[in-house]
């Protein structure tokens, strides 16, 4: 419906705050996508270097660290489709990230702890390694996981074009 002016009979124009809103929006979920992208890749570099201290950098520190924050990428992919399905809201999202965040920020101070008490439990130069990355780096990579088909719904106007968004937000955080 188009409102009209009562006294000149002429429509209003379209507030161009929608247009700009929109716009900070879209930027804010590329910045967003693009930020977890390159944490995600400096978890994952830092990681093996954590991992190293206490269990060297044998092909089971590798695989565990691939393997793990590979599947915990799934889990967030999915989990983040889920959860932006139910309840799509930049909100949302921005909760996500933040605990994310907050996780990594704390990970140095309780890292030795964690890798120490698996250390110990002797079970191995296999389990260790993958024990270890999964309390440590699971969590935060399930999180990140879920900003990038999260961000897809949120920016997604439309079925006809969602493979290009969705396209672009990956795109956008493989890069980062």
């Amino acid at each position: 419906m188009i409102v009209h002016d009562r006294f000149t009979n002429q429509p209003f124009p379209e507030p161009a705050q929608k247009k700009s809103i929109a716009t900070i929006s879209s930027w804010r979920l590329k910045g967003l996508v693009f930020v977890s992208g390159a944490v995600l890749m400096g978890l994952e570099m830092a990681g093996s270097r954590v991992l190293a201290i206490h269990f060297g950098s044998s092909i089971y520190v590798w695989g565990s660290i691939i393997g793990i924050f590979l599947a915990a990428l799934a889990g967030g992919y999915y989990a983040g489709g889920l959860a932006a399905d139910r309840r799509p809201s930049f909100l949302l999202l921005n909760l996500i990230a933040l605990a994310a965040g907050c996780w990594l920020v704390l990970l140095p101070f309780y890292d030795n702890f964690i890798a120490r008490g698996i250390r110990s439990t002797h079970l191995g130069a296999r389990t260790e390694p993958l024990l270890t990355t999964i309390m440590l780096f699971g969590g935060p990579s399930i999180l990140m996981g879920m900003v990038s088909p999260f961000s897809v719904r949120l920016s997604a106007s439309g079925l006809e074009r969602i493979g290009n968004v969705a396209g672009r937000l990956y795109a956008l955080s493989t890069v980062g």
